[in-house]
């Protein structure tokens, strides 16, 4: 199995301290698969005082400390190093209560999620619960009792359902079972981890699979969703144009909110707006506020009548990006199975002509300098200005402009 050299260097340092470390979890599965590993996690049965001992002269991160865990800056790379550990206790269904430091590989990987996750390298492959064998399967199973695993960490639900869409792996009958008996436990986790792992899961090639199937555990953190989760024409739309949609998390996101968004009392009505709610849930998770916008924005804009003329599609686009707007269409062409390829041309067309204030040929300081002195017309003059140009009644010239601004500014002193 390949290595980076630090990685290597890492592993030798212990060997020859006659400790054992293994490269454990998502970098051995990972590479199995023929992916790029995201870090490397270390397990060991050297205490954290040893370790530290170990690698003094490098600079240590022991937030994680009280549960044998051990980062280390080495030279450049960032990498985890904890000691073997049984858990027990978990009080609050996510935290160990006790932590027990143990000399045993096995009983260490014994502890993790899934089959997939409970292997550690170190010159040879240790799986001790069948991992290798799910991956060629391209299963999710949990390593011992599912029910037991979810109920220790309920976070580990979502992690399924994460791991299923990302790998497009399908999940084995029994921790099936448990996900949908314990995916209330999702809850028990932060509202950051749930949208990390949510986000992970979106962005999946399987995407389109876990809507179909899992639907009703997204609705325990998203609720909304529940106004279409009992139809299955209108879940299996929504399913393949998530899947289709581009990989993004905004755009996909506003395609599963599309129907509680549009819908009331099961009826479509692109004039409907139950964006309140939608918001309140996505600010829950703790998408950031720009995000929101934008979500919003997009389910605003799926509204939008695809027979609009030129001059209503720049007045959309003086007050939001082509690429949003473009967004918006692609879910309702998605959604009704439509083709509106007129309207993003118009769209597209459109989007490079003059449509904001940032764009006109003449500023603040042009009519300033024609006399204008209020900050007020300053303002109303270049919107006026700009609605013309709009309205193609005048051409964004400098010149036409200073002598339209000057027009204004008689008017008004003559009256």
């Amino acid at each position: 199995m390949y290595l980076p050299l630090k990685i290597k260097e890492i592993l030798t340092i212990f060997d020859n301290a006659n400790l054992q470390a293994f490269i454990v979890g998502g970098a051995v599965r990972d590479t199995l698969l023929k992916m790029k590993p995201e870090d490397y996690d270390i397990a060991t049965a050297a205490s954290p005082k040893q370790v530290m001992e170990l690698f003094k002269g490098y600079r240590f991160v022991l937030s994680g400390i009280k549960h044998g865990t051990v980062g280390i800056i080495y030279q450049g790379i960032y990498v985890e190093v904890t000691t073997f550990r049984k858990e027990e206790e978990y009080f609050d269904h996510r935290h160990p209560q006790k932590v027990t430091f143990v000399d045993d590989l096995k009983t260490d990987l014994s502890r993790r999620d899934f089959t997939i996750n409970a292997l550690a390298y170190n010159e040879e492959i240790y799986d001790f619960f069948n991992g290798i064998d799910d991956l060629n399967k391209k299963i999710i199973r949990a390593v011992g009792n599912p029910k037991i695993r979810f109920e220790e960490d309920g976070l580990r639900v979502l992690r399924a359902l994460r791991f299923s869409s990302v790998l497009n792996f399908d999940i084995e009958r029994e921790t099936k079972k448990a996900i949908f008996a314990q995916k209330n436990m999702i809850l028990y986790s932060s509202k950051e981890r749930i949208r990390i792992e949510f986000d992970k899961l979106l962005l999946g090639s399987g995407i389109s699979r876990i809507i179909e199937e899992y639907l009703e555990v997204i609705e325990v953190f998203i609720p909304s969703i529940k106004s279409f989760i009992n139809n299955k024409e209108e879940v299996f739309k929504i399913a393949k144009a998530i899947e289709k949609i581009e990989p993004d998390i905004c755009t996909r996101l506003a395609m599963l909110c599309f129907y509680p968004y549009h819908f009331a009392n099961g009826i479509l009505n692109y004039d409907i707006s139950n964006i309140d709610l939608i918001r309140l849930e996505l600010s829950d998770l703790k998408y950031s506020k720009k995000n929101v916008d934008l979500i919003s924005n997009i389910l605003f804009l799926t509204a939008i009548n695809p027979e609009i003329n030129d001059y209503e599609t720049r007045k959309l686009l003086k007050c939001y990006n082509k690429n949003v707007i473009l967004k918006a269409v692609k879910i309702r062409e998605l959604y009704e199975d439509a083709v509106y390829s007129m309207l993003e041309e118009r769209i597209i067309k459109n989007s490079i002509k003059c449509n904001r204030l940032d764009q006109i040929a003449i500023n603040g300081n042009d009519l300033l300098m024609l006399g204008y002195d209020n900050s007020s017309d300053l303002k109303k003059t270049l919107e006026f200005l700009l609605d013309e140009i709009i309205s193609d009644k005048i051409a964004n010239k400098r010149k036409d402009l200073i002598n339209r601004a000057q027009e204004i500014l008689e008017k008004k002193t003559g009256e």
